[in-house]
């Protein structure tokens, strides 16, 4: 098993057809360097793949997900780069439905918000949000 101590997402979407080489450069631009033990998670333009880039003290592994449907929501931009909880990244690559994390309902409600060239962590909405008005995340 891999071991994660932190993980960090980029809100700068990532061309799934990045290889380890320009993950690892996305990475060291964005964060200033690849850490050991540390997982770094991005996502496509259209919000439906990620990839997760793993430094595990030794080497690099790099992992992708993509949704059948749907998108991922991502919390608005506004914060340098921010770290994800496990339960965040466990929600995001391996773990349960995305309705379980309150992420569906962000979506159905149109409350999709994503800024570039920032890292943020990913968050359920504050209820009482309705839809057109700007997404407040917090996190879990």
């Amino acid at each position: 098993m891999i071991r994660i101590d932190e993980a960090w997402l980029a809100t700068t979407p990532l061309d799934m057809r990045a290889g380890t080489d320009t993950a690892l450069a996305r990475v060291i631009a964005t964060f200033g360097a690849a850490h050991p033990h540390h997982a770094y998670v991005f996502a496509n333009q259209r919000a439906n793949r990620l990839k997760v880039l793993v430094h595990d003290g030794v080497g690099l592994w790099l992992a992708a997900r993509r949704l059948h449907q749907g998108k991922f929501v991502w919390a608005p931009a506004g914060s340098p780069n921010v770290a994800l909880e496990h339960a965040q990244l466990n929600a995001l690559v391996p773990g349960p439905a995305l309705a379980a994390c309150g992420l569906a309902r962000c979506h159905q409600r149109g409350l999709n918000r994503r800024r570039k060239g920032v890292a943020v962590a990913i968050g359920r909405c504050v209820n009482g949000w309705t839809q057109g008005e700007r997404a407040h995340c917090q996190p879990w």
